[in-house]
């Protein structure tokens, strides 16, 4: 029998993935890492009570956890992301052409 089904979000899963990997060394995908989101984010009544979360599934590409870790240290206050749009006028043979070049930068604490 099923008591009671909580949810976490794609903020809250990239967090705890990010918390597994900083603070206890493992790796674990997505799915496996919903149960640590849960308690993270007092989805559960866990406060006081001696509770396991069961974490499974390393098989978690390295492009997707590189996305991970930036999601889950934006979350975490820990990355910015800043946008730069330098406008260039070509005023040297009349045109008036505009040139706009943009970069983004990710700023880590």
């Amino acid at each position: 029998y099923v008591d009671e089904i909580v949810t976490v979000n794609d903020d809250e899963i990239s967090t705890a993935i990010l918390a597994l990997i900083e603070q206890h060394k493992l790796i674990a995908e997505g799915a496996g890492a919903v149960a640590v989101a849960a308690a993270m984010f007092n989805k559960v009544p866990i406060k006081g009570k001696k509770a396991i979360c069961l974490v499974s599934g390393g098989n978690i590409d390295v492009t997707i956890l590189s996305r991970v870790i930036g999601r889950g240290l934006q979350k975490s206050g820990r990355s910015y992301t800043m946008t730069i749009e330098l406008v260039f006028y070509n005023l040297i043979n009349g045109t008036g052409n505009c040139f706009v070049f943009c970069r983004s930068f990710v700023l880590c604490k």
